[in-house]
């Protein structure tokens, strides 16, 4: 439980306590003094006068509630922190996005010269099998009653349709994890064929539009004491997990020494959360030549296994940094990967 939550619940327990020995206080003062009257004794034992006992128990509660107050304003700031943390990771993530669909946007513009749009979208035709259909739709800046329009993919070809002036549609079948290599269209007008090539479209990886993807950075700080290495996610490590209809069901962070497993830090992912914080801060046994890995593992619903190493060093300060996501079927076998930045 937080201690935000948990510090009015402890604060309302004290001050019951509190309350309570307060009016035992009373019920003894008053028999003490109901005793002393009785007896008409003029020297007798007495508790201190009912207003001292009220100002201490009101001082007693103020100090709980400045104290738990405090407590919560701490946490909050730390919940800030983290929130604020976070907020920057997915601004630059979503402004190296945009700056990049900028860019492609751009260069298409400056690139192709009878083509004035092309947009496509890639669906998944059937979860058993590693098929992906995409479908097409392209404008030409100008054309004829006559004009007839092919996209070819690498050595697949999908011969559009005309549907409304200028403007052709039309879908093609896939392997999802064929590496694409060439998108161009060919144009054909009175007997003459002009193939455009098709620059800056992200087309280059079907599959991360039908299988769930990860951006990770989990890059710790690290020190070598003796035979010991000592592993700090500073501000956490990060994990943020792209989902379509497809999603994630199991993931962790691992660190190998040597290609020996020594932790796993369990991620639990759902469909409904994207943001994922790491935190690390450990010492592992190390010999002299060996070598420190860090990676990301995620298994999807379809059974896929995505695969990234984030963090490779060795005692020689030689440390490699990858942004490179595979992909593995449920034989183990390699099947697609992808460059995440």
């Amino acid at each position: 439980m937080s201690v935000i939550l948990l510090a009015p619940l402890i604060l309302l327990l004290i001050s019951l306590a509190v309350a309570t020995i307060f009016v035992i206080y009373s019920l003894l003062y008053k028999q003490r003094i109901n005793r002393a009257l009785n007896e008409n004794n003029p020297k007798h034992s007495a508790l201190p006068d009912m207003r001292t006992a009220l100002s201490a128990t009101i001082i007693v509660i103020l100090l709980i509630n400045i104290f738990s107050l405090n407590a919560q304003i701490d946490n909050l700031n730390d919940e800030i922190v983290d929130l604020n943390s976070k907020m920057d990771r997915n601004m630059y993530l979503l402004n190296q996005n945009v700056n990049d669909a900028n860019s492609k946007l751009d260069e298409f513009i400056n690139d192709n010269k009878l083509i004035s749009s092309f947009n496509f979208n890639v669906k998944d035709t059937n979860p058993d099998d590693i098929m992906a259909e995409i479908d097409f739709e392209l404008s030409l800046k100008t054309f004829s009653e006559n004009t007839e329009v092919s996209i070819v993919i690498n050595n697949n070809v999908a011969k559009l349709t005309k549907n409304t002036a200028g403007k052709y549609t039309g879908n093609l079948s896939m392997n999802m994890f064929e590496e694409i290599n060439n998108v161009s269209a060919l144009i054909t007008e009175d007997n003459t064929t002009t193939r455009e090539n098709i620059y800056n479209i992200d087309l280059e990886c079907l599959w991360k539009y039908v299988l769930p993807s990860m951006d990770v950075i989990c890059n710790p700080d690290y020190e070598y004491e003796k035979d010991t290495i000592h592993l700090q996610f500073v501000d956490g490590g990060y994990i943020y997990m792209n989902t379509t209809d497809n999603y994630f069901t199991d993931a962790y962070v691992e660190i190998l020494i040597d290609n020996v497993s020594v932790k796993k830090i369990s991620i639990n992912p759902s469909k409904n959360i994207s943001d994922y914080t790491v935190n690390l801060d450990e010492s592992f046994k190390t010999e002299p030549d060996s070598t420190v890995e860090i990676y990301v593992i995620a298994t999807d619903n379809l059974g896929y296994t995505h695969k990234t190493l984030t963090f490779s060093c060795d005692e020689s300060s030689q440390t490699a940094l990858f942004d490179y996501e595979e992909i593995f079927d449920n034989t183990g076998k390699k099947v697609g990967g992808r460059n995440i930045y």
